[in-house]
């Protein structure tokens, strides 16, 4: 019996979410490059482990550079209302 051509492409999909995956991608951007929703992805590549290098967002190394100078009182300057 031949596996019908919808069943094809989401095996190909399947496949190619899991090396996504493996690669370090995360789930939204697994999810917007195949055209497939994020629980999805998550469901088809929930088994996989991450190392610790690839657990690291972005956004979350950019911020821990960033937060210790937002938060340095003696650097803020505030907008004082003239009377």
């Amino acid at each position: 019996m031949e596996i019908p051509l919808d069943m094809k492409r989401d095996l190909d999909k399947y496949q190619q979410a899991r090396d996504l995956r493996i690669s370090g991608d995360s789930i939204k951007t697994i999810a917007k490059k195949l055209l497939i929703s994020s629980s999805t992805a998550s469901i088809w590549t929930n088994d996989i482990q991450l190392t610790p290098e690839q657990s690291v967002h972005p956004y979350e190394e950019i911020a821990l550079d960033v937060y210790p100078l937002v938060l340095n009182p003696h650097e803020i300057t505030y907008n004082k209302r003239s009377s």
